[in-house]
């Protein structure tokens, strides 16, 4: 709402220009009050029809919801799991789109977590980054990854993984990641 007394305080009347300034205050007290009414009227409309309310995302469908958890979840290529301070401002853009719907409530997380897990690819630059992952996200999420990318930089045979990896691939506790083709 427009408060038209504090408005018309701030307008500077020039002597020089009197009916111009008339005109153009009439003008701007008209704009006001079709500006408030409308508010108002906008005011009322919301409350009749419900949409100052939160959308009831627990009334769709379990099907539905997932789709919006994927939607909002899913990160367009990898999320990159290097420690933050390591990364450049580029390397931001790997991490998926809306995480902040896992803080909507508790049944919200724990079936949009899924989603989060499940349906992204995890890039790892070093052993223990991999490890450090582990432990951040916990065992039970460990369960969920299905996906991961190793990063290696220069590989002594292509298509072959250091003897590092292979280490601590077999010691990571990503029990569920599939294969392309499985």
């Amino acid at each position: 709402m427009i408060d038209l007394q504090q408005l018309l305080d701030s307008i500077d009347d020039s002597p020089d220009d009197s009916s111009r300034s008339e005109a153009t205050l009439r003008l701007l007290c008209s704009t006001v009050r079709r500006y408030n009414q409308t508010c108002e009227e906008l005011e009322r409309l919301k409350e009749s029809t419900g949409f100052d309310k939160p959308f009831p995302i627990l009334r769709l469908p379990r099907e539905i919801r997932d789709e919006i958890y994927t939607y909002s979840l899913r990160a367009a290529s990898w999320v990159e799991t290097t420690p933050r301070i390591l990364l450049a401002a580029a390397d931001y853009a790997f991490k998926p789109p809306t995480s902040g719907i896992l803080r909507t409530n508790k049944q919200i997380y724990h079936e949009a977590i899924e989603i989060l897990y499940s349906k992204n690819i995890f890039k790892f630059h070093e052993p223990e980054h991999l490890f450090a992952f582990e432990d951040q996200i916990g065992s039970e999420n460990c369960m969920r990854v299905r996906e991961m990318s190793i990063w290696i930089m220069f590989p002594s045979v292509p298509d072959s993984v250091p003897s590092y990896w292979i280490t601590a691939l077999k010691a990571c506790r990503l029990w569920k990641i599939c294969t392309p083709g499985d």
